[in-house]
């Protein structure tokens, strides 16, 4: 029997499927971030929940109020390769911060910036062109 188990485990490894559970241990779940491809989207509740506004790259400069999302913005979730400038004020004024290509942050007040966000627009190439504001935004 016990032969029959270590060529059965052994035939389970060569096939990928072996998993491992170690009793008392916690598991963890990854599920995958939401949001459109190419877009940066941003919630008006942390943790990626309920009304949310995207963004195309090529889309210039976007006042929120004029989309009806001035200060509302609460966590994001940039599925794109460039960088954005988000803005304290609509117009491009007040604090700014620089969000990282292909990144997430499910808590913008983590930054001091939930319900802040009042205007945005896409940084022309690298971390340079960021102008010197704090980079935020976890890999995703």
């Amino acid at each position: 029997m016990k032969k029959l188990k270590s060529g059965l485990a052994l035939a389970a490894c060569l096939a990928g499927v072996l998993s491992v559970v170690v009793p008392g241990t916690a598991t963890a779940t990854v599920t995958a971030l939401p949001g459109l491809s190419n877009r940066i989207t941003f919630w008006d509740d942390t943790g990626y929940k309920d009304t949310y506004k995207d963004f195309e790259p090529g889309n210039g400069s976007e006042n929120l109020d004029d989309v009806g999302f001035g200060d509302k913005a609460s966590s994001f979730v940039n599925k794109t390769s460039t960088y954005w400038l988000i803005y304290e004020h609509k117009n491009r004024g007040g604090k700014a911060l620089c969000v990282r290509p292909n990144s997430h942050l499910s808590n913008m007040d983590s930054v001091s910036f939930g319900d802040k966000m009042s205007s945005i627009v896409q940084a022309r190439g690298a971390i340079s062109s960021c102008n010197g504001a704090t980079a935020i935004g976890s890999p995703n």
